[in-house]
């Protein structure tokens, strides 16, 4: 039970760093950080975000799927065509290819969309682990897809999805809650673990 508590709570702080860093990346003048108002969507625990461009917003819930904004978060549609699994950790999006989509699922891997979340496909070739906590896209090279996992440690992907391999070499734990890739030095990940 403490391990679920310490996810959800981990889930709910990345969440709202993302929604700061959307926010910032994004421009937005809603009054600076000190005045929040909620915008949606609904239809679960909101577990992830990503934008695409000043408009375009994905959202994940747990046991909502996912969401998508076309607007800057004034509404919400869900997005779901093909989306094997409506609880969603994790969402993360190509920078060279904004069409294209990843999601994490707790249990059924990952899924891709290449029609900016209209339909969705399981990318799960070669995953050992299917409960996905975390992705990233390499900024620099859209092929290369990171996936965090819950107790089979981190996967990397050359083929945008395609295919996957562990890249564990020195990782002390195999629970991963968060990636994050070096902005400057693309090939430096870096990994939230439990327990650090």
């Amino acid at each position: 039970m403490e391990s679920w508590c310490r996810r959800l709570y981990c889930r709910a702080v990345m969440a709202c760093l993302s929604v700061i860093f959307a926010m910032a990346c994004a421009g937005a003048a809603h009054a600076g950080f000190n005045q929040w108002s909620s915008t949606g969507p609904w239809g679960g625990n909101i577990t992830a975000l990503v934008m695409t461009d000043p408009d375009t917003i994905y959202s994940g819930a747990f046991n909502g799927g996912v969401f998508r904004s076309t607007d800057g978060g004034t509404s919400w549609n869900a997005v779901n065509s093909g989306l094997g699994n409506a609880t969603v950790y994790a969402l993360a999006a190509s920078k060279g290819s904004p069409t294209t989509i990843y999601a994490g699922t707790d249990g059924s891997g990952v899924f891709k969309s290449v029609d900016s979340g209209a339909s969705w496909t399981a990318a799960n070739n070669g995953l050992t682990a299917l409960s996905i906590y975390a992705l990233a896209v390499d900024p620099t090279n859209p092929s290369v897809v990171y996936a965090g996992t819950n107790g089979g440690g981190i996967f990397k992907s050359t083929d945008a999805g395609d295919s996957w391999n562990p890249v564990n070499t020195g990782l002390a734990n195999s629970i991963v809650f968060a990636l994050a890739i070096d902005p400057n030095v693309s090939a430096t990940l870096y990994a939230a673990t439990y327990g650090g």
